[in-house]
C-alpha cells in the first residue's frame, strides 16, 4: 500500500499562518498608506485654505481702495453720463443752449456750474477766468452769437489763487 501521510497538523499551522501574516502585513501597508494619504490630503487643503484666504484679503484691500479712491468718481461719473445722453435724447432747449454755449465760449474760460430755468429760459453761467478783459471777451462773444436775447453780467470775486470767479446770466430768444 501506498503511504499516506495522515498528519495535518503541522502543515496547516505553517501554511495558514504565513498566509495571514502575509496579510496582515499587507492590511498594515494599506492602512498606513491610506493614513498618509489622508495627511497629506488634510495639509494640502489647509495650504490650500490659507492661500485663498489671502487671496480674498487682498480682494478686500484693492476693493477698499478703490472705493475709497476714484471708485466714487467713476461712479459719478457714469450717472452724469446717464443724465446728459436722456438730455441729448430729448433735444430740449437745455441742450441745445449748452451747444451754443460750447460754440461761443473763449478759451481761457473755465466754465463751473450751468443752470438752466425752462420756465423763464435763463441760463446761469458761473466760472473762472484769468482777468476782467477775458470776461468781457466773454460777454461780447455771447452777445454777438445772436442766439441770446439779453447776457447781464453778475458779480466777479478773485479767489486765493487770484483766479477771477464770475457768474453770468443769459436770456434765450
Amino acid at each position: 500500500m501506498s503511504s499516506v501521510n495522515l498528519k495535518t497538523d503541522d502543515w496547516e499551522m505553517e501554511s495558514g499562518g504565513s498566509w495571514v501574516d502575509k496579510n496582515i502585513v499587507i492590511a498594515f501597508v494599506v492602512l498606513i498608506l491610506v493614513f498618509l494619504l489622508y495627511g497629506a490630503l488634510w495639509g494640502v487643503d489647509k495650504f490650500l485654505t490659507s492661500e485663498i484666504q489671502k487671496v480674498h484679503g487682498q480682494y478686500a484691500e484693492k476693493y477698499n481702495v478703490f472705493i475709497a479712491g476714484n471708485g466714487n468718481e467713476i461712479i459719478d461719473f457714469e450717472n452724469r453720463s446717464a443724465v446728459a445722453k436722456e438730455l441729448m435724447a430729448s433735444e430740449e432747449p437745455a441742450v441745445l443752449a449748452m451747444g451754443q454755449i460750447e460754440n461761443t465760449l473763449v478759451p481761457p474760460i473755465y466754465l463751473t456750474s450751468y443752470k438752466y430755468e425752462n420756465g423763464k429760459k435763463t441760463i446761469t453761467l458761473e466760472g473762472m477766468a484769468d482777468n476782467f478783459n477775458t470776461i468781457a471777451k466773454q460777454i461780447l462773444s455771447f452777445k454777438e452769437s445772436g442766439y441770446f436775447s439779453a447776457v447781464i453780467a453778475g458779480p466777479a470775486s478773485f479767489d486765493k489763487d487770484n483766479k477771477l470767479n464770475f457768474s453770468i446770466n443769459l436770456v434765450k430768444k
